[in-house]
C-alpha cells in the first residue's frame, strides 16, 4: 500500500545487485507495493556468502516500511 509514488532503497546488497522501482505501465505510475532486485555475481566467486539486506519503502506522504532478509549466493 502507501500513497503513490513510492521510492525503494536497499542496504546490504552484494556488489552487482540493485533495487529499482516498478512502474505500472497501464496506470502510468510507480506502484508502492512492488519493487525489483536485479543483478548477479556472475564470475565473481569472492561474493559467495550470505548478505543481510534491509529494504525501505517510502511513500509520498513520508511514511516508511522496512523488511529485512538474507540473500545467499552459492557457487
Amino acid at each position: 500500500g502507501g500513497v503513490e509514488p513510492c521510492t525503494w532503497t536497499a542496504t546490504g546488497l552484494p556488489n552487482g545487485f540493485s533495487v529499482s522501482q516498478v512502474k505500472d505501465v497501464a496506470a502510468g505510475k510507480i506502484v508502492c507495493d512492488t519493487m525489483n532486485i536485479s543483478g548477479g555475481p556472475f564470475n565473481h566467486p569472492e561474493l559467495i556468502g550470505s548478505y543481510p539486506v534491509t529494504l525501505t519503502g517510502t511513500d509520498s506522504a513520508g511514511r516508511t516500511a522496512t523488511k529485512s532478509f538474507t540473500i545467499t549466493i552459492v557457487e
